[in-house]
């Protein structure tokens, strides 16, 4: 139902996405998301929850802002939820 993961956030603005790619398969990171935010444009990496404290140390010194690093539970499945819907009726 849920996965741990370790979420490394990066504050940008991103110059050149096909380094950061590089940068996060060489320290064994899962993936990679780019997201806007009020701040400006973040990106979430994914990493293994024991490899998330390694991997967020060494990302300044390959040039990158860490904004946060944390542990999340991530579910497997999503159910879109109806917005629209009647109230139950009382007999």
């Amino acid at each position: 139902m849920f996965e741990s993961k370790g979420i490394i956030t990066l504050a940008g603005p991103l110059t050149d996405e096909d380094a950061l790619l590089e940068t996060l398969l060489d320290l064994g990171a899962q993936s990679y998301e780019t997201i806007k935010d009020d701040e400006g444009d973040l990106v979430e990496v994914s990493t293994h929850p024991n490899d998330l404290e390694q991997i967020a140390e060494q990302l300044p010194g390959q040039g990158y802002r860490v904004q946060a690093s944390e542990t999340r539970w991530i579910p497997s499945n999503t159910i879109e939820v109806q917005e629209s819907f009647e109230p139950l009726k009382a007999n």
